[in-house]
C-alpha cells in the first residue's frame, strides 16, 4: 500500500466543471477546486476569505427591484446610482447622499422598474448619457454639488433623421417658415371618394384606377374621413392593400395578398382612399406608434440662383452667372443671403454663423436657413392627417405656403421616435458620440459630429455626423457598442469591427469599414466589459462569458469561451457584470436566480478563475452591481442590492463589499460579516449604545453573529433594532453570518500500479499552510461540518480574556477524521468572523491496488 506526499500550492484555476473529474492531465485541475464558495483566488496561487458586505441603506422601495449604475467622475469622485421605479437615489463615499434636511437626494426619472434593465449608458466627465429602446435619449448632469442632479432630454443642435423619402409623389408643404402651432400638410397621388357602402367601395376617380390597376395586391393605400363616420371594419388612416379593381368598385386587405376586408351598410359621409401610407401616423390607430413629439424635416428645394461660397471668388449661381446681391449661397448646410456685396469678388472669411449677418471680410451674408429645417409635431389631425408643429429649426420659404413655395417630397422623419423606438445603446469613440439599435431600424448606428456630441447634421466635411446600416444576411438588433482601437458591436447574431480602411485612419463619411469577425451573437440589454484590449461580452444564450480579442495569428478578433473549464458556473444565466480593478482584477457576475459569482482575470499570469459567493442571510439574492473606487482611490468597492427575508418580509439593502483583509491590520477591525455595521467608541455592553444615530433594524429579528474586540462572541437576536452583548466592548463588527468553502478536485498522487484514480484510498493526516488566519477553521474529506475537525489555533499561552492572534504558517500535523473512500478530496472551511487565506494543503495518503 503505497505511501504519497502530496502537495497543492496554488487554486487559481478557481471553480472546476464536474465534466474535468476525470481530466488529471490538465494543468489547470491540480491548482482547481471542486467547490470554491466565498474565497478569493489570488494570482499568487492562494486562496483568500473574502470580506464581508457592509449595510449602508434601505432601497426607496423593498418590494421592487432596483439597478445600480456606477458614476465615475475621477478615482476620487465616483458615485453609485440607485434607479429605481422613476426614480434615481445618489450614494458616496460609502453612504447615501443626503438633503439639508436629511432626506435621501431623490430626482425623477422616466424608466419604470420594468425598464431598469434596458438602460446603457457612457460618460463624458460630469454628463452620462442614457440610452433606452422605449425612449428619447436622455442626459444625468451633476451639479456644483454633491447633491445636485439633473436628468433631461437631450435637446440636439440638430436631431438625427432618417433617410429622406423616396417617393415623389408624395409631398408636403409647412404653413410657415418658423414659430409654434405651424402645419404641415401632406398632399397625395390617386384618390377616390366614397360613401358608405357595402362589402366594396364605388369608385369615382378613373386616374386613381388607372395609377393602380396594375399593382392590385402590392399598392399600399389609406383612408382619411373629411365627414363621418367610417363603415364599421374599417380604420381611418390603417394601411391596407388594394386587393382588386375595376372600373367601379375595389377592395382592400390588410395584407399583400390577404384576405378582402369586408364591411358592414354602416356610418354615415363621405370618406376617401388615397394610395401610399400616411405620412402622418397617430397612437389612437396603431397602438403605441405615433409621430407625436417627434421631429419632421423637410429640405430645401434647390433654384439656379443658389451658389455655394468659396473665398476670394465670384460665387458663380448654378446658371454660370456671377451670384447676384439678394441671392443665396450655400456653405457646410447652410444657406445665407448676400444682403451687401462690396466688390465682385468675397472676401476669405467663411460664414460659418446660424443667427444673424456676417461678413466674410468683403460681403456681408445672412443666415436663412440649415438647407432645411424641422419642427416637433404636437398633435395629428385624424381625419386630414394634417400635422401641427413648432419649429426648431426655420424652414426654407421655397417649402411653405407663406413664402409661395411649393410642396416637395424632400421630407423625412425624426430617426428616433415612436414610430421608429429610440436607441438602445451608446458609447464615445473617436471624439464622437455613438447611438445605435432602435426597434425601428435595428442595425443603423449615428454618430455625432466629432467635437459635438449633441449635434447630428449631415455636411460634406469629415468632421460630419455620420450615419450607417449594417449590411447583414440576417436582420439582428444591435445590442451593444464598445470603443477601444477599433469600435466593436455586438448583436443577437454576431460581433462586429467598424473602423476606417486602415485602423490608423479615422472614422469619417466615405471611410466606414464593417467586418464581422465570430458569429456567437450578445445577450440583450447587457453590456460589454472593456479590459485593457480585450472584451468581455455575455453570448446570446446568457450561459458563456466569451473573450474578444485580437489574434495576430488568423490575423482576426476571436472570442474564447471564459466558462469553458466552468461551464456549470453560469447555467442560470448571467444577468449582470461588473469589473473590479484594484487590488484583485475580478469580473463580477450575477445570475438570474441572484447567486453572485467571481472570475479572477489575469491574462498576464494566465490566471482566469471562477468562484461563487452566497451571501449572508435568509434567501438572499444579489440582484444588481457596480464597481466604482473606494474614497481614497486606492481599491475598488463592489456595491450591490441585496435582496433578503428579515424578521419574516422581504427587504432591499444596498451594501458594498469590505476591503479585503491587510497584513497590517487589527483583529479587533476585521469585518466579515454580512449586511453589517461597525461599533467603535466607548466600552458597552448595548449595541448601539444610547444616543446613537444608527440602529440594527435593517436585521430585526435576525440571529446575528458578532466580532467583539477581535474575538467571536455568541450570537445575538436583534430585537428592537438592538442587541445585549455578554461583554463589554469598544470595537464591534454585527451582521450575519456566512462562511467559505475551498474543496479541491480529486487527488492524483500516483499509485504502485500507476494512477490513485478509481482506488481505495485514505487520507491519514495534513498540515495546512495558511496566512493570516484567525479562528473557526474546520477540514475534512467534505464540508459538511459534521465531517470535519477544526483546527484549534489559540495557544497555552494564550490568555483566555483576549483575542486569539491570526496564525501564519504551517500547521502540526492534524489527523484525518475519516477513513477510507475513493474520491480523496481536501475540503477546507471557514466559519466564524475573521479572515483566512489558505496558501498550500499537505495530505498524506496510503493508496490501495484495486
Amino acid at each position: 500500500m503505497p505511501k504519497a506526499s502530496h502537495i497543492q500550492t496554488s487554486f487559481n484555476a478557481g471553480e472546476l466543471s464536474p465534466t474535468l473529474e476525470g481530466r488529471v492531465d490538465m494543468s489547470k485541475y491540480t491548482s482547481g477546486c471542486a467547490k470554491l464558495e466565498n474565497f478569493i483566488p489570488l494570482i499568487q496561487g492562494g486562496a483568500m476569505k473574502r470580506s464581508g458586505t457592509r449595510y449602508v441603506a434601505s432601497v426607496k422601495t423593498a418590494s421592487a427591484v432596483t439597478r445600480l449604475i456606477p458614476f465615475e467622475f475621477g478615482t476620487t469622485q465616483a458615485y453609485v446610482l440607485e434607479f429605481g421605479n422613476q426614480y434615481m437615489r445618489v450614494y458616496k463615499d460609502g453612504g447615501q447622499v443626503l438633503d439639508g434636511d436629511d432626506d435621501p437626494v431623490e430626482i425623477a426619472t422616466p424608466y419604470t422598474t420594468a425598464d431598469l434593465d434596458g438602460i446603457q449608458f457612457a460618460q463624458s466627465a460630469d454628463v452620462l448619457y442614457l440610452a433606452h429602446p422605449n425612449y428619447n435619449p436622455r442626459k444625468l448632469s451633476r451639479g456644483t454639488g454633491h447633491d445636485i442632479w439633473t436628468m433631461t432630454l437631450i435637446v440636439f443642435d440638430w436631431e438625427p433623421f432618417s433617410p429622406q423619402n423616396l417617393d415623389d409623389t408624395a409631398k408636403v408643404i409647412v404653413s410657415a417658415i418658423s414659430g409654434d402651432g405651424i402645419t404641415i400638410t401632406p398632399s397625395y397621388p390617386g384618390r377616390t371618394s366614397f360613401a358608405v357602402a357595402f362589402g366594396s367601395v364605388d369608385v369615382a376617380n378613373t386616374d386613381f384606377t388607372v395609377a393602380i390597376a396594375a399593382d392590385n395586391d402590392r399598392k399600399a393605400a389609406h383612408i382619411l374621413s373629411p365627414s363621418g363616420d367610417l363603415p364599421l371594419g374599417l380604420d381611418s388612416r390603417k394601411q391596407y392593400y388594394i386587393k382588386f379593381i375595376d372600373a367601379s368598385n375595389f377592395g382592400l386587405s390588410l395584407t399583400p395578398g390577404g384576405d378582402l376586408v369586408t364591411f358592414e351598410d354602416q356610418g354615415s359621409g363621405t370618406h376617401t382612399v388615397y394610395l401610399g401610407s400616411p405620412v402622418f401616423i397617430h397612437g389612437t390607430e396603431t397602438g403605441d406608434l405615433t409621430d407625436v413629439g417627434s421631429y419632421f424635416r423637410v429640405s430645401e428645394v434647390i433654384s439656379s440662383n443658389h451658389g455655394v461660397w468659396e473665398g476670394g471668388s465670384r460665387n458663380e449661381a448654378y446658371t454660370g452667372s456671377p451670384i447676384l446681391e439678394t441671392a443665396n449661397a450655400y456653405f457646410q448646410g447652410n444657406v445665407y443671403k448676400l444682403s451687401d456685396k462690396d466688390g465682385d469678388r468675397s472676401g476669405t472669411s467663411a460664414p460659418i454663423h446660424e443667427m444673424g449677418s456676417e461678413s466674410d471680410g468683403r460681403w456681408d451674408w445672412t443666415y436663412l436657413h440649415s438647407g432645411a429645417g424641422y419642427a416637433e409635431i404636437i398633435s395629428i389631425n385624424i381625419d386630414t392627417n394634417v400635422a401641427t408643429a413648432n419649429v426648431v429649426k426655420t424652414f426654407p420659404e421655397s417649402v411653405s405656403t407663406a413664402g409661395e413655395g411649393a410642396a416637395t417630397h424632400r421630407w423625412s422623419h425624426g430617426a428616433w421616435s415612436g414610430r421608429n423606438g429610440y436607441p438602445r445603446c451608446v458609447t464615445f469613440f473617436e471624439d464622437r458620440l455613438w447611438w445605435a439599435g432602435s426597434k425601428g431600424n435595428p442595425q443603423t448606428m449615428w454618430a455625432s459630429q466629432t467635437s459635438h456630441y449633441e449635434n447630428h447634421k449631415v455636411v460634406d466635411l469629415d468632421e460630419s455626423a455620420l450615419v450607417f446600416t449594417l449590411n447583414t444576411d440576417q436582420v439582428n438588433v444591435i445590442e451593444w457598442i464598445n470603443a477601444g482601437r477599433v469600435l466593436v458591436l455586438g448583436t443577437a447574431g454576431g460581433e462586429f469591427v467598424v473602423s476606417a480602411s486602415s485602423e490608423t485612419e479615422a472614422l469619417v463619411p466615405g471611410n466606414v469599414r464593417v467586418v464581422r469577425h465570430s458569429t456567437y451573437g450578445s445577450k440583450p440589454e447587457l453590456s460589454p466589459l472593456r479590459i485593457d484590449q480585450s472584451l468581455l461580452f455575455v453570448q446570446r444564450a446568457a450561459r458563456k462569458l466569451r473573450e474578444l480579442t485580437f489574434d495576430d495569428s488568423v490575423n482576426a478578433y476571436v472570442a474564447n469561451d471564459m466558462t469553458i473549464l466552468s461551464d456549470h458556473i453560469a447555467v442560470n444565466g448571467i444577468k449582470y457584470t461588473a469589473f473590479q480593478q484594484e487590488p484583485h482584477r475580478i469580473i463580477w457576475v450575477i445570475l438570474n436566480n441572484g447567486t453572485l459569482l467571481g472570475f479572477t482575470y489575469e491574462r498576464a499570469q494566465q490566471v482566469t478563475a471562477w468562484h461563487r459567493h452566497p451571501i449572508g442571510g435568509t434567501n438572499a439574492k444579489v440582484e444588481s452591481i457596480a464597481s466604482i473606487p473606494n474614497p481614497s482611490g486606492n481599491s475598488d468597492q463592489l456595491w450591490m442590492v441585496v435582496s433578503r427575508t428579515i424578521n419574516g418580509a422581504t427587504a432591499r439593502y444596498v451594501e458594498y463589499m469590505e476591503a479585503e483583509w491587510q497584513r497590517s491590520n487589527d483583529i479587533a477591525d476585521a469585518f466579515f460579516v454580512d449586511g453589517g455595521t461597525v461599533y467603535s467608541g466607548a466600552s458597552t455592553t448595548t449595541l448601539p449604545p444610547g444616543g446613537a444615530s444608527w440602529d440594527l433594524s435593517h436585521l430585526e429579528g435576525e440571529s446575528v453573529t458578532i466580532l467583539a474586540d477581535g474575538a467571536t462572541h455568541a450570537n445575538k437576536t436583534v430585537s428592537s433594532g438592538s442587541v445585549t452583548l455578554d461583554v463589554a466592548v469598544t470595537k464591534a463588527s454585527v451582521g450575519l453570518a456566512y462562511s467559505a468553502t475551498l474543496q479541491t478536485m480529486r487527488i492524483e498522487a500516483g499509485a504502485a500500479d500507476g494512477t490513485a484514480q478509481g482506488k481505495t484510498k485514505r487520507i491519514t493526516n495534513i498540515v495546512l499552510r495558511l496566512d493570516q488566519t484567525g479562528p473557526g477553521l474546520l477540514y475534512g474529506p467534505t464540508d459538511t461540518d459534521s465531517e470535519m475537525d477544526e483546527l484549534h489555533l489559540r495557544d497555552s499561552l494564550d490568555p483566555m480574556d483576549t483575542a486569539i492572534p491570526v496564525f501564519d504558517g504551517d500547521t502540526e500535523v492534524l489527523p484525518w477524521p475519516e477513513g477510507y473512500e475513493q474520491l480523496g478530496r481536501v475540503s477546507v472551511k471557514h466559519i466564524l468572523p475573521g479572515p483566512c487565506t489558505v496558501t498550500a494543503v499537505m495530505p498524506q495518503l496510503l493508496t490501495q491496488d484495486r
